[in-house]
């Protein structure tokens, strides 16, 4: 086995410990809870039924998007992986939006402090993984965009879901000020 080889198992070793550790370390802080799912009202299941519904939708449309542009076959400046890896992470931006702005998103008894600690902790790491990208290189190969844009993806959609998330958490805190 190669130098190579051996760093990379053993950078997926020490990555799946690492997930096996968080997992339950979140494990013991809820309680003994295994799920981390929260629960949701009658009314937050079904606003996110209609989320699911327009992601779902969006899905088909970009399908029928790839199929038109494989018949056609445009020459995108980005590979078939950062092609998929965009419409891949569209959905869920519209699926989780959706959700947050009709407050369907945080169940009933979840701690948003989770959700925003988890949040911003993937927001940090994936844009250093794009920085390592770009200075590598890897971002952009024989002028098109890679599949490593998976990584700036990721942060553009988990810093567009926190934001999303903590505006309406104020609008909500505005609100019931105004209430009282």
């Amino acid at each position: 086995m190669s130098d190579y080889q051996t760093g990379y198992l053993l950078g997926f070793v020490v990555v799946l410990v690492l997930i096996v550790a968080v997992y339950f370390i979140f494990r013991k802080r809820r309680g003994g809870q295994g799920s981390m799912k929260g629960e949701y009202d009658e009314r937050q299941q079904l606003l996110r039924g209609s989320a699911y519904k327009a992601c779902a939708f969006s899905y088909m449309l970009e399908m029928a998007i790839l199929l038109f542009l494989e018949g056609m076959q445009v020459d995108l400046p980005l590979t078939r992986g950062a092609l998929y890896a965009i419409f891949f992470l569209l959905p869920i931006g519209i699926f989780a939006v959706m959700c947050i702005r009709k407050d369907a998103y945080i169940g009933i008894r979840s701690n948003l402090k989770q959700f925003i600690t988890i949040g911003g902790i993937i927001v940090i790491v994936e844009i250093f993984v794009t920085i390592r990208y770009c200075v590598a290189g890897e971002m952009i190969v024989n002028g098109k965009l890679t599949d490593n844009c998976l990584a700036p993806g990721l942060a553009i959609l988990f810093f567009v879901v926190l934001a999303t998330l903590l505006i309406h958490e104020r609008q909500l805190a505005a609100e019931s000020g105004e209430d009282e």
